[in-house]
């Protein structure tokens, strides 16, 4: 088998009949080496079993046993990689270019102070709704929806629903934080990558489809345990990021009117009761500091 120049990797749980459709259109990509490497965690639905009958391009599959997370699982499907540039893909996700993958390796060719390339991601394949182009936080580290729907020059993050990385990149950064097994493990890696120096490039005319799967999905998807989970994360962020001190300056400010008006237009959409406010925007903060030297101590160990 010829050296790939692009493994793509897919971490997986329940999901085959998505992870079929993910494969076929990887399968389809032209002017690029291709292989694929499944991380499966622990699927029950056959997902093994249809992995390795898969002859349409080169396949390798790892069985986890149980479901490690996507940032546990990328770091074992970056270990089994062989490419020097390794693509991210969801399995829920499907590349609408047969061109996609020898665009977006060009690309970094093309700009050497890129860490990584990624291309405009649809909700549907007709590409009529776009559902991320590019990342941008607000002042108060929520997502900027509209921005990142509108813009793309000098991102601060990209998403792993589908990018290709420069491998040296990632093994420069030892891959993903296991602190982040689902969400912000995008974010966290792109902020590493940028305090090294790192910039993304992003090709809005090249498309993905984001098919947003409910099959296997492990994290709250929506309502307020979603806003719980989001919120959660987002405090271990700052905290394992600013470090105790600078994690209390920034919960200060989130209580400043700026910081309120911030998580106003954040929520403007879902009306908290005060019982809910207080525990998002106090105890979650205040359980945060509590935790924050045992986190530090078990670093690469923690789990939800």
């Amino acid at each position: 088998m010829t050296k790939p120049c692009v493994s793509v990797v897919i971490v997986t749980y329940q999901r085959r009949k998505d992870l079929e459709l993910a494969l076929e259109s990887i399968a389809k990509q032209c002017g690029v080496e291709v292989e694929a490497v499944i991380v499966d965690n622990g699927s029950t639905d056959g997902t093994a079993e249809m992995v390795r009958q898969w002859r349409k391009l080169p396949v390798i599959l790892h069985c986890a046993g149980r479901n490690l997370g996507a940032s546990v699982g990328r770091n074992v499907g970056i270990r089994l990689a062989r490419a020097p540039y390794i693509a991210f893909m969801d399995s829920d996700a499907v590349a609408l270019d047969d061109d996609l993958l020898s665009r977006l390796v060009a690309a970094l060719e093309l700009h050497p102070e890129a860490a990584a390339s990624a291309p405009a991601i649809y909700e549907d394949a007709e590409k009529q709704k776009l559902w991320f182009l590019a990342g941008y936080p607000d002042k108060g580290g929520y997502h900027d929806v509209e921005r990142s729907r509108r813009e793309w020059r000098a991102p601060h993050y990209i998403s792993t629903c589908f990018s290709v990385w420069r491998r040296e990149v990632l093994e420069d950064l030892g891959g993903f934080d296991p602190a982040y097994p689902y969400i912000f493990e995008d974010l966290d890696l792109c902020a590493r990558a940028r305090d090294r120096g790192w910039q993304f490039v992003v090709l809005p005319d090249a498309a993905v489809q984001h098919r947003l799967s409910t099959q296997g999905r492990v994290r709250p998807a929506d309502g307020y345990e979603h806003r719980f989970y989001t919120e959660r994360v987002m405090n271990r962020f700052y905290a394992l990021r600013l470090g105790a001190r600078g994690f209390l300056k920034r919960w200060r400010w989130w209580l400043s009117p700026e910081g309120r008006e911030c998580r106003r237009i954040a929520y403007i959409d879902f009306p908290l009761s005060a019982w809910r406010r207080f525990v998002l925007f106090w105890w979650l903060p205040a359980w945060t500091l509590g935790r924050y030297l045992l986190w530090r101590a078990s670093r690469g160990r923690i789990s939800f």
